[in-house]
Formats: C-alpha cells, structure tokens, sequence
C-alpha cells in the first residue's frame, strides 16, 4: 500500500475516532455538569493531536486534511438523514443535501489533484524567477493553504495550481457547517417537548450536540482563515510568502545608511 493511501486510511480512522469520542463527551455532558464535559473535550482534542503527532514520528505519514474533512462531511451528511431531515424545510433539505454532494466531488478531486509539485533535478529558480518550497522530498511552486495553516503534521494539498478549488471548498465547507447547524436548530424547535424526548433517546441527541459543536467550532476558525486567503489574493502574495515574508529577498528593502 502506498503511503497516500495509508494516508487517507489513517486520516479516515482518526476523524472516526475524533467523532465517537466527542459524542462519547456530549452523552457524559447530558448526564453530568457542564464544567467537567469541557474538560472532557478539550482532553479528547489534545489526546487526537498527540495521536496524530505520534502517527507522524512512527510511520513518516503526515495527515491527509481533504479526508479528514470528506469524512467530517460525510458523517455530518449521515446524521442529518437519520435524524434531522424529517423536521427540516424543503429549502433547506435540498441546499444541505446538494451542498454534501458538490462538496463530496470537490474533496475528491481535491484529494488527487495536483497542488503544483516539481521534480527536485528541474528546479532552477534563477530561469524560472518562481519561489520553491520543499517539501518532503519534493518541490511546490507557489505553495499555499495547510502547511503553515495547521502544522508540519497535515500533508500539504494546496499550491497553485489548485488554489481556486481549495478557496471554493473552504466556502462550501463554511457554507454546509452553517447550514447543518440551522437545520440542527430547526429540529430542535420542532420539538415540543425537546427534554422528554432526550430522555429517551439520549445516544442520538448526544450525537447531534457533538456534531453541532463540531460544525459550529470549524466555522469559527475557518471563516477568519478564509478571509486571510483572501486577504493575501488581493496582495498577490502567498500565504506562505505573508507568513515567512523574512525568507524571500523581494520583501526585503536595503536602505544604505547616508554619511
């Protein structure tokens, strides 16, 4: 098995894990106090790094994000069939589902696409007047997105020549989370009495709180991040380039000092 697939199967297994805990958490905070379930939470967030970091250092085998948000979508998309859909609006039944489904080919193509890799023996910087940035054992040009997004542990996927797609589905990301969230809100007043009922089918509300939670946290980092991208495509820059902007020499201004 090549290392993209071990890849996306430990990616795939990871968010799978990340998923049942924190529903895990959400069934513990229904039944208990709020205080210790955030602890909780936060436990099982830094134990999926530390998971995920270890990967790294035994295997070599960095984290694929567009798996880890197919399978987020995937089961956000699985959650709102089996509980959610029956008390959702028409509008926003299909807004949902056609959003899962375009951002389901995106992540896909996203997966397979090329970022805009080189072979190290074609790399000439001085002919091409192109930034390079290595990157395990191979080259991207004009490299962008994850790499200095989320740490050395997510394996980069975006570069220049997929940069309009990744743009597109970080949107549609946002755009689906927002929208799982109101149809969430939606089922939640359609409720009359939302207590008894969490009585008796605790398992499945502590699933939709964990998958709410999820959606809500991700839109709250990935809408400022968003609008970064689109800060440093307005600048004609990269976002690597905003970061490590001490590493390229066409940043640099020399000022000679006057007698």
């Amino acid at each position: 098995m090549s290392k993209k697939w071990m890849s996306i199967c430990l990616t795939a297994l990871s968010a799978l894990a990340m998923h049942f805990t924190f529903a895990a958490i959400a069934h513990l905070w229904i039944s208990n106090s709020i205080f210790p379930a955030l602890l909780e939470i936060v436990g099982g967030f830094f134990v999926w790094l530390i998971q995920g970091q270890w990967c790294k250092r035994r295997t070599g085998i960095s984290t694929s994000a567009p798996t880890f948000v197919f399978v987020s979508i995937w089961i956000l998309w699985a959650l709102y069939i089996l509980l959610l859909r029956r008390d959702v609006c028409p509008t926003m039944d299909v807004a949902f589902n056609t959003q899962c489904f375009v951002l389901s080919i995106g992540l896909w193509r996203m997966l397979w696409s090329d970022p805009g890799y080189v072979r190290n023996e074609n790399i000439s910087s001085e002919s091409t007047g192109q930034t390079i940035l290595r990157v395990t054992g191979s080259d991207k040009s004009k490299f962008e997105g994850h790499f200095i997004g989320t740490g050395t542990n997510i394996q980069p996927i975006d570069g220049q020549q997929n940069h309009c797609l990744f743009i597109l589905l970080l949107v549609a990301f946002v755009s689906a989370e927002m929208c799982y969230f109101l149809c969430v809100i939606s089922w939640i007043s359609s409720i009359k009495n939302f207590w008894e009922r969490q009585s008796q089918v605790s398992h499945l509300v502590a699933w939709i709180v964990s998958s709410s939670l999820f959606a809500i946290i991700q839109v709250f980092w990935q809408v400022p991040f968003l609008f970064w991208h689109l800060y440093c495509i307005s600048l004609n820059i990269t976002t690597d380039e905003w970061v490590n902007w001490e590493k390229y020499p066409e940043f640099q201004v020399e000022r000679s000092l006057e007698p």
